[in-house]
């Protein structure tokens, strides 16, 4: 009778942090919270978070203090000089990503990969990713959605030649 007790505190304590994970994961980390999208000529940025890292990239760039990129910048969309900017996206952030300018989706690349911290730069880059280029006023943007070691699912919710607002 005791034993029988003991298993039900344990089966309502996991049952119990199953729902509290469920709740977080449905109200906090997909969350799509209304924002105030500036006007005129500026860039907002894709994703909630924080900037982790700025990096000026070319097209023969392949290498980052510790070891190979993978698969982002290899074979990199643009010719020339460009910015690698990355931002992290904590378990309290807002997941949802947004065009970083007004444009058309010219091209989206979807590569598996492995789940490693998305907070090591390093090796998030031989983790799943979603690579989106858009076309806009000022060229062509790319956006590179990573999944992490928690976020392990990448849902992309635009089409090829789809018309995006910035925001």
């Amino acid at each position: 009778m005791v034993a029988l007790g003991a298993v039900s505190w344990i089966l309502g304590i996991i049952s119990g942090l199953g729902l509290l994970f469920f709740l977080f994961y449905r109200f906090v980390f997909l969350r799509d919270p209304e924002r105030r999208i500036p006007p005129g000529d500026v860039v907002v940025s894709p994703a909630d978070g924080k900037v982790i890292r700025i990096i000026e990239v070319n097209a023969n760039t392949i290498r980052i203090k510790k070891g190979w990129l993978g698969n982002i910048l290899l074979s990199p969309p643009f010719k020339g000089t460009y910015y690698l900017i990355s931002v992290f996206m904590s378990p309290l952030d807002a997941h949802i990503n947004r065009a970083p300018l007004d444009g058309k989706v010219e091209s989206i690349k979807h590569t598996k990969g492995a789940f490693f911290n998305a907070g090591s730069l390093e090796k998030s880059f031989s983790n799943e990713n979603n690579q989106i280029v858009f076309h806009t006023a000022i060229g062509n943007v790319l956006v590179v959605q990573i999944a992490g070691f928690l976020a392990r699912r990448i849902a992309c919710w635009v089409k090829m030649n789809q018309k995006v607002n910035k925001g």
